[in-house]
C-alpha cells in the first residue's frame, strides 16, 4: 500500500513544536495508516543554556501569539542556565522503555509552556515523565542517565543540522517514489496536509500505473 513517511524533529521546550502538535493529530486522523510519523528528539542549542532572560521569553511568546493566537507561559524559565536537556532526555528515555506515543513528550511541553512548571530541572522533568508514562521513576532516571540516550538525541541533532533549515519544528516528508519535502517552522495543518496529500496521490498513481504497465527491461 502506498504510504508517506514523516520525520518530525522536535525539542520538548520549543514553542513551535508545541503549537504543531494539533496539526500532527489532524494528520493522523485524516491519513490513518497511510502516514507513518516518527518523532525525533533534537537538542536546541546543542544542549547549551538558553541564556535569554524570562522577559525575553515573554517577548518571544508574545510574538508566537501574534502569529498563532496561542498565549504560552514563560513562568517555567527560572534561570539563565536553563536548557532543554533534561526534558528531552526524559522523553527519549520513556520511548526507550516502550512508551512510544506522544503523551510523554507532550506532557513535558505542556507542563512548561502551558502550566509554567520548571521543566528544565531534572527532578521536575523526571516526575512529569514518570506520571505521564506510568514507568518506574528510578528505571526512568537510570535510562535518562544512560550514555545511549543522550547519544541518540545528539545523532538526531546532527542529522537535523545537515538539512538546510534553521528552526525547529521541522518536518521531512517522503513517499514511496522518493519525493521529498522539507517544512521548517511551518505548523498549519493545511500546509502539512497539502504536502502529504500530494505525496500520497503521486505514490498511489505510480503503483496503479506500474500494475497496468510493467516496466520494460533495459
Amino acid at each position: 500500500m502506498a504510504s508517506v513517511h514523516v520525520d518530525y524533529y522536535v525539542d520538548t521546550m520549543s514553542s513551535w513544536c508545541l503549537i504543531a502538535e494539533q496539526a500532527i493529530d489532524q494528520l493522523r486522523t485524516e491519513f490513518g495508516k497511510s502516514i507513518e510519523l516518527e518523532w525525533k528528539v533534537v537538542q536546541l542549542n546543542e544542549g547549551a543554556p538558553f541564556e535569554d532572560s524570562p522577559e525575553k521569553f515573554g517577548w518571544f511568546y508574545g510574538r508566537t501569539k501574534a502569529v498563532t493566537g496561542v498565549q504560552l507561559n514563560p513562568a517555567w524559565h527560572k534561570s539563565m542556565l536553563d536548557s532543554s536537556v533534561f526534558p528531552n532526555l526524559a522523553a527519549e528515555a520513556a520511548r526507550t522503555l516502550g512508551v512510544t506515543g506522544d503523551r510523554v513528550r507532550r506532557a513535558l511541553s505542556e507542563a512548561a509552556m502551558n502550566d509554567g512548571q520548571h521543566v528544565p530541572a531534572k527532578e521536575v522533568a523526571l516526575k512529569i515523565a514518570a506520571d505521564a508514562s506510568g514507568l518506574d521513576k528510578e528505571k526512568l532516571r537510570e535510562t535518562m542517565d544512560a550514555h545511549e540516550t543522550l547519544a541518540k538525541i545528539m545523532t538526531n541533532t546532527i542529522e537535523l543540522r545537515k538539512l538546510p533549515v534553521n528552526v525547529i519544528s521541522t518536518f521531512v516528508i517522503t513517499n514511496d517514489i522518493r519525493d521529498v519535502a522539507i517544512l521548517s517552522g511551518f505548523h498549519h495543518y493545511e500546509t502539512l496536509a497539502a504536502i502529504v496529500r500530494e505525496a500520497l496521490h503521486a505514490s498511489i498513481r505510480y503503483d496503479e500505473y506500474m500494475a497496468r504497465v510493467p516496466e520494460p527491461g533495459p
